[in-house]
């Protein structure tokens, strides 16, 4: 996967995706929908794509740290 990361802004279809969500890194395992929050990642893990790669470095949470799923 691209280790590029970009804010979380409900990215959607295949990706590769690399987001960045509350201080980390996830990228999507498969399809991801837009309603699929990497904040919710971790509490139903067999229906959202989203997982932890790693902390977000400091340059990548001045791009953008989305905290909340909306």
């Amino acid at each position: 996967m691209d280790n590029r990361a970009e804010p979380w802004n409900g990215q959607s279809g295949a990706g590769p995706f690399t987001v960045i969500f509350d201080g980390k890194v996830f990228e999507n395992k498969w399809w991801v929908e837009a309603s699929h929050c990497p904040g919710k990642a971790q509490q139903d893990p067999n229906n959202n794509p989203w997982r932890v790669f790693r902390d977000a470095t400091s340059e990548e949470v001045a791009l953008g740290n989305p905290t909340n799923c909306g």
